[in-house]
């Protein structure tokens, strides 16, 4: 039997599971259930991947999983374009959330999204990033209590409000 990558990430993923479903066992009841609903499943997917792959039962596919096309429709150059523009929205996500956190970033994100990517008008817009600003406030902070990190910028103006 030689040695293949398929078994190296079924092995790598049952043995994170495994740690997650260990560790969260320590837990309270609610901080514990996501964690084992999620791992639980994981692990033993994993498990039955491997034992397919060992067992040869797996049939071969000619044509490789991590083949990239943009499109078959649409121009390289545009798709590219789009690509890149997508991948800039997600990366000022990422930034928004670091320098002004979750709470702050989500509305600003929808908001500037609506408005200059896709061309909303205004009230669309502001209504809009109210709803999910609404709905995100209500779920997490409200329901959940869900305590999120200051983002770095009101950590270092943090002296004006004293």
């Amino acid at each position: 039997m030689r040695f293949k990558t398929e078994y190296l990430m079924n092995l790598c993923l049952m043995a994170i599971t495994a740690g997650v479903v260990v560790s969260a066992l320590d837990w309270p009841l609610k901080a514990s259930l996501f964690p084992l609903v999620v791992a639980i499943p994981v692990f033993f997917m994993a498990l039955g991947d491997l034992v397919l792959n060992l067992a040869g039962k797996r049939k071969k596919e000619k044509k490789s999983v991590v083949d990239f096309t943009f499109s078959k429709d649409t121009e390289k150059g545009l798709a590219l374009r789009r690509t890149l523009i997508t991948c800039a929205w997600i990366g000022a996500f990422f930034l928004g959330v670091i320098l002004l956190g979750f709470p702050a970033a989500i509305p600003f994100f929808v908001f500037s999204y609506l408005k200059f990517q896709a061309g909303e008008k205004w009230g669309i817009s502001l209504l809009t990033t109210a709803i999910i600003w609404g709905a995100f406030w209500g779920l997490f902070i409200v329901l959940l209590h869900t305590r999120f990190p200051r983002g770095l910028l009101p950590q270092w103006f943090s002296w004006m409000t004293m």
